[in-house]
């Protein structure tokens, strides 16, 4: 693929600062544009998201806060479990503390697998969504291959 003419000054991204600064949506269109790959943490209060890229595309959204873990998004969206005999309280006491992967959520019966990826992406939009509304939190963009 042949390289992009740019018009204008070279884009630059503040690595710090604030999403009243430097809306999230703004933020995330330039990531893809420049094929970012590294990590930006916003943080705000106690809350902590992490966004992690590679080569400009969103592959994670990871959070801090047990309510943004998936498994507690699905039940508190009142989505009924893909199986009728799975309780949805039960799988959740079941896992603790530990994240539910879209592989889990099949398994245990929460949701049936045709449905898996259109469930994961509302449920990271849902979070970018929240995000774009914190203009008081801050971010930090750290940039580099996350293993």
């Amino acid at each position: 693929m042949g390289a992009v003419a740019q018009k204008g000054p070279p884009i630059k991204l503040n690595p710090e600062g604030k999403l009243r600064e430097l809306p999230l949506p703004r933020m995330l269109g330039w990531l893809g544009l420049l094929g970012a790959t590294g990590l930006v943490e916003v943080r705000e209060s106690n809350l902590v998201r992490r966004l992690i890229f590679e080569e400009g595309q969103l592959l994670l959204v990871v959070s801090n806060a047990r309510d943004d873990r998936f498994a507690d998004w699905l039940v508190a969206s009142g989505r009924p479990p893909a199986r009728p005999s799975v309780s949805a309280s039960d799988v959740l006491a079941e896992l603790g503390n530990t994240p539910l992967t879209g592989r889990a959520a099949i398994e245990t019966g929460l949701v049936a697998e045709a449905e898996i990826i259109g469930l994961l992406r509302e449920h990271l939009l849902d979070l970018l969504r929240d995000l774009a509304q914190r203009t008081t939190a801050e971010y930090k963009i750290q940039p580099g291959r996350i293993e």
